[in-house]
């Protein structure tokens, strides 16, 4: 299966309006940082499985619902261990890579694509990857 990626934008551009989409928060115990929203905020959880078709690796995740309006999704992973990660939609993953290197940012994370699946909502192939800002923060790319 081919997944062609974007080439980037022209150098010098500003990306289009992207918007941060998902907050993924890490826990060694994701079902009880779960409960803990739950309880505080009224965000609901459901187990999905996110996947990497090309390394074969594949986690389970817990998916939260908000709540209220909101284009903002949310996660719990067991798989890293690091402060809540900001994840941004953007329309070019390879070009805001691209971009952000041009500012002063880093490459962290190759484009590569996920597979969500588990909850019809939220299915589907996207690119992702990610960088470093200039300030060190780890911000994912995902594609719109």
């Amino acid at each position: 299966m081919s997944h062609d990626l974007p080439l980037p934008s022209a150098k010098g551009e500003a990306m289009s309006g992207s918007a941060s989409v998902h907050v993924q928060f890490c826990a060694e115990h994701p079902e009880e940082l779960a409960t803990f929203y739950n309880k505080l905020f009224g965000w609901t959880s459901h187990p999905v499985t996110i996947s990497d078709p090309t390394s074969g690796m594949s986690a389970p995740y817990l998916w939260l619902e908000l709540g209220g309006p909101t284009d903002v999704s949310a996660g719990i992973t067991a798989l890293e261990n690091r402060s809540p990660t900001v994840i941004v939609g953007v329309d070019d993953v390879l070009a805001t890579l691209s971009r952000a290197e041009e500012l002063g940012g880093k490459r962290l994370q190759e484009p590569t694509h996920l597979e969500l699946t588990g909850l019809a909502s939220a299915q589907g192939s996207r690119a992702f990857a990610a960088i470093g800002d200039p300030a060190g923060n780890f911000i994912g790319l995902i594609q719109r």
